[in-house]
């Protein structure tokens, strides 16, 4: 059993792209569980959240002390298995990221920490400098050459 725990303020739209998501993950063989800490939400966020319920292994938390500490704080009674994974609430995963992940738990018992490339997902062209930026350090961008392994 492994839990997906993250947390979200006010991002209605974004929410439900990731959601949609996850709808798509394949689960793995353990099972799976993922907590969503509404963080003091106004727009429709718990309105979307609702929505995936019946479509996910949905634990949705209602945090109204505003900030991710308090939030993700709030689902961590909640975590149930032996790997948790904290992520963004703008990640669009591909299907097999939780096989991927508890793979690397299963297989590498030395490590306690694994992560994967990480792309961007431009709602809009970016600007121009954008292009000149290093993107590691800057945005946490993972080259998609680099090679898998220790870190």
């Amino acid at each position: 059993m492994l839990t997906v725990l993250l947390a979200t303020r006010n991002r209605a739209q974004i929410i439900q792209g990731t959601l949609q998501a996850f709808c798509r993950l394949y689960p793995p063989s353990s099972g799976w569980k993922l907590i969503v800490v509404d963080n003091g939400s106004t727009d429709q966020t718990a309105a979307v959240l609702a929505s995936f319920a019946s479509r996910l292994p949905l634990c949705i938390v209602s945090e109204p002390i505003v900030g991710k500490n308090a939030a993700l704080n709030a689902g961590l009674d909640l975590v149930e298995g032996d790997l948790t994974i904290l992520t963004d609430d703008d990640i669009f995963p591909r299907p097999d990221w939780l096989i991927e992940l508890r793979n690397a738990a299963d297989t590498q018992p030395n490590y306690s920490i694994f992560g994967g490339t990480i792309l961007p997902r431009w709602g809009v062209n970016p600007p121009s400098w954008v292009r000149w930026v290093e993107k590691g350090p800057v945005y946490t961008l993972t080259d998609p050459s680099m090679k898998e392994g220790h870190i």
